[in-house]
C-alpha cells in the first residue's frame, strides 16, 4: 500500500464481484520525551516544564505520519487540561516538537495521527518556588506568597506553615511535611497572579523564621 495514516477504505474485485473493506495503518507510538525552555535567546534542556506553558517538548517515536496537519499532540489530566493541544507543532519524520499549554504537577501527553492514538507518557511541570512572603499580624490573617510556578486548582493547591518551635534539627522540608503535628494549614489559597503569587490565611502566631510549604498534588515548593 501507499504511505498513509489513519483508517482507509480498500476496494477488492474478484471476478467482477466488488467489495469494500477498511484497513488501518499502525498507530503512532512515543519512545521518549525531552523538554526545552521557551527562551528564544538561549534555549536549553530542562528537567521540568514551567507552569505558565510555552516550553517546547520533543517527542521521538514512530508512525507520526507525513503531514503535520493530520497530527495533534494532546496534553491531558485533570480539568481544564483535558484535551489541551500543543501549539506550533513541527514534524520531522519520527520527531515531533511543540509548545505545551499551562499546567501543574504531573500531566500526560499522547499523539493523535488522523484518528489513531499513541501511548501516553508523563510530563512533569515544575514544583512551586517561593521567593518572598509578606508578614501577617500576630492574630493571623492574609499573607502574600510570591515566587514562580505557583499554579493549581481548588483543593489540589495547599499551603502549610511550620511552627517555629518545632525545629527538626535541619532535616529536610519533606521530613517536616510528613509530620502533620508540626504543620498548620494556610487556608483559602487563592491565585493572586497566576504562576507568580498566591494569598492565603495563616493562623495566629508570633516570632519569625516560620517556614511555609506550598504543594500542588504532591509537588512541593523548594
Amino acid at each position: 500500500v501507499i504511505p498513509g495514516t489513519g483508517t482507509r477504505p480498500i476496494f477488492i474485485d474478484v471476478n467482477g464481484v466488488s467489495t469494500i473493506s477498511t484497513f488501518s495503518y499502525i498507530p503512532p507510538s512515543i519512545d521518549s520525551v525531552t523538554y526545552t525552555t521557551s527562551s528564544p535567546s538561549s534555549p536549553s534542556s530542562s528537567s521540568f516544564l514551567q507552569t505558565s506553558g510555552g516550553d517546547r517538548i520533543i517527542l521521538r517515536g514512530k508512525n507520526f505520519g507525513l503531514n503535520a496537519i493530520e497530527v495533534k499532540v494532546i496534553v491531558f489530566g485533570d480539568s481544564p487540561y483535558i484535551n489541551s493541544s500543543c501549539t506550533d507543532l513541527q514534524l520531522n519524520l519520527d520527531t515531533l516538537s511543540c509548545s505545551v499549554p499551562p499546567g501543574y504537577a504531573t500531566k500526560y501527553v499522547h499523539v493523535d495521527v488522523n484518528g489513531l492514538t499513541s501511548n501516553h507518557v508523563p510530563l512533569q511541570y515544575a514544583p512551586p518556588s517561593i521567593f518572598t512572603i509578606s508578614s501577617p499580624p500576630t492574630r493571623g490573617g492574609l499573607i502574600t506568597i510570591s515566587g514562580q510556578n505557583l499554579y493549581g486548582l481548588g483543593n489540589r493547591f495547599i499551603a502549610y506553615v511550620v511552627n517555629e518551635d518545632d525545629d527538626d534539627g535541619g532535616r529536610s522540608t519533606s521530613s517536616k511535611r510528613s509530620t502533620f503535628s508540626i504543620l498548620q494549614l494556610c487556608t483559602n489559597v487563592t491565585l493572586l497572579d497566576p504562576h507568580n503569587s498566591i494569598t492565603c490565611n495563616v493562623p495566629a502566631g508570633q516570632g519569625r523564621g516560620h517556614t511555609v510549604i506550598v504543594a500542588v498534588e504532591g509537588s512541593e515548593s523548594t
